[in-house]
């Protein structure tokens, strides 16, 4: 598994802040880099998620951390890729998966 880390991905954790009139703004801050594996999902995959009009196209796998949640947003070169769902692996209980839905910026 951990010879699949190999990418250095930038975490962050999106927040709201109230902004003086009576809504909320978005701020990210910065939780580190951590090293990852960016995996699509398979088409069986996407057929379980389109069911649940989830709209998750990748899985991110990485160390476990439990500072991750789906508040978290996570950057790979030219992509954002926004948390829907944390899956703690019982089967190696070093690592998580991210299920998530990836935006060109």
């Amino acid at each position: 598994m951990i010879g699949l880390l190999k990418k250095r991905v930038l975490v962050k954790k999106e927040t709201k802040v109230p902004n003086g009139r009576g809504g909320y703004s978005t701020n990210e801050i910065e939780v580190g880099q951590r090293w990852a594996a960016i995996l699509p999902m398979s088409s069986r995959e996407l057929g379980q998620f389109m069911q649940k009009e989830k709209e998750a196209d990748t899985r991110i796998v990485m160390r476990f951390d439990q500072d991750l949640d789906t508040s978290c947003v996570i950057y790979y070169k030219n992509n954002r890729y926004r948390v829907d769902q944390v899956i703690d692996r019982l089967d190696h209980s070093d690592y998580m998966e991210l299920i998530t839905r990836r935006e060109v910026i």
